[in-house]
């Protein structure tokens, strides 16, 4: 049941990239690959400090408060706007500062626009973790699934826009997953 879905919402992200993989190896050069990498490895390690382990919070104590308890509608808006802020602030920080704390990161991706259009994308993304947490917790796996696969699936569309169409390298897949994140 649930759990075919919820696996299948998964392993579809993987099983996409695999099948785009030919089609992108023509048009990213290997450089565009460490580029594309080395965003990802800072995306993946800002959204999960960005999220606070609140994701597992809520799967933890939502059952704590009883159904229509005001308290638990405080604590799952406390948790969504501590991980909003949070995150917001950060984001901020870092796009003003970030020519010089990324500085070292390499000479071969310029801050504008590689790693300015990556910092917001684990903001936008984690704007809809409470909505994904609820639809689990709510055992909604076919609109859990549904909305994961979309999402994955534009973000693809618009990456393979940018790099097939436009022939713009590793800044074309930068683009389809900022723009990606904003849906």
């Amino acid at each position: 049941g649930d759990s075919v879905l919820y696996t299948i919402a998964q392993f579809s992200d993987g099983l996409l990239m695999i099948i785009l993989m030919p089609i992108l190896t023509r048009y990213l050069t290997q450089e565009d690959y460490g580029i594309v990498s080395t965003l990802t490895v800072i995306a993946f390690t800002l959204r999960t400090i960005f999220l606070l382990q609140q994701r597992n919070t809520v799967m933890r104590l939502y059952f704590d408060f009883e159904e229509g308890d005001p308290e638990r509608e405080k604590f799952l808006s406390t948790s969504y706007f501590m991980v909003l802020g949070f995150g917001g602030i950060v984001t901020l920080v870092l796009m003003f500062a970030g020519p010089v704390l990324f500085a070292g990161v390499s000479d071969k991706i310029p801050f504008y626009p590689y790693i300015f259009l990556t910092l917001p994308v684990p903001f936008l993304n984690n704007v809809t973790y409470l909505p994904m947490v609820l639809y689990q917790i709510k055992r909604r796996a076919t609109v859990f699934s549904a909305l994961s696969i979309v999402r994955f699936v534009v973000t693809m569309m618009l990456a393979l826009y940018f790099v097939v169409h436009l022939r713009e390298g590793a800044l074309g897949r930068v683009k389809g997953t900022f723009y990606g994140s904003i849906i």
